[in-house]
């Protein structure tokens, strides 16, 4: 988020989780609060978790007029 967008005053915190290595989020708000990692975890990519349909039958998840 810009300085400039009218809501930044009243932002807390932005983590956007795309830091991928490492024990902390980076907080990119103003308060820059980062958030540090416990326990087990581990990093994965977006990507690999989520499932895309096929480009050859994207026609049909659309919706359309009857």
């Amino acid at each position: 988020m810009e300085e400039s967008h009218p809501a930044y005053d009243f932002l807390a915190g932005y983590w956007p989780m795309v830091d991928g290595t490492g024990g902390t989020l980076k907080d990119n708000g103003p308060f820059a609060a980062d958030f540090k990692l416990e326990g087990a975890y581990s990093w994965e990519k977006f990507t690999d978790l989520m499932c895309s349909p096929s480009n050859t039958n994207l026609g049909v998840l659309v919706p359309k007029e009857l």
